[in-house]
């Protein structure tokens, strides 16, 4: 069973907002570590993440990006609810009937892509099976030619 602590956002965790800067994530991360960790109060289980957010949260790299990463997912689907609540009925049947329309763009996408690897497939067996059979009757013309020479050298050695 998954903590809920560990589900829970890392700005929720930290208690700052997706806009608050390095100085002020840091802060509430030590503060909500110390406060965890005191000798006073055991170790919380809703202080647990925090060793891997404040990392995820401040990335020296991209902190910008590495911020709006981390809360995509549930915000992203906290603003498609509100949307879609806020939508008449008639636009809310559009818009799903649009998403079904992308779904199956996709998956027919993915299927033509699956033929394509199928065909290419059995194309290749196909080659194959015909350069394997090939091959033994080129070999044995070959032989054939050989063997004729050879019998044709001494000939024509005797002759001249």
């Amino acid at each position: 069973m998954a903590d809920p602590a560990q589900e829970q956002d890392a700005y929720e965790l930290l208690a700052v907002g997706p806009e608050s800067t390095d100085e002020q994530i840091l802060k509430a991360y030590r503060q909500t570590s110390l406060r965890g960790a005191s000798r006073q109060e055991p170790l919380t289980r809703s202080v647990r993440p925090t060793p891997r957010s404040n990392p995820s949260l401040r990335t020296p790299q991209r902190p910008a990006q590495a911020r709006s990463t981390q809360r995509l997912p549930p915000r992203a689907a906290r603003v498609r609810a509100s949307q879609l609540a806020a939508t008449s009925s008639k636009k809310r049947a559009l818009l799903e009937e649009l998403e079904a329309a992308a779904r199956a763009a996709k998956r027919s996408m993915a299927e033509s892509a699956w033929e394509e690897r199928r065909r290419r497939e059995e194309e290749e067996r196909i080659k194959r099976e015909g350069r394997m059979m090939r091959e033994p009757k080129e070999r044995e013309a070959e032989e054939l030619a050989r063997r004729r020479e050879a019998a044709a050298a001494p000939a024509a050695a005797g002759l001249g």
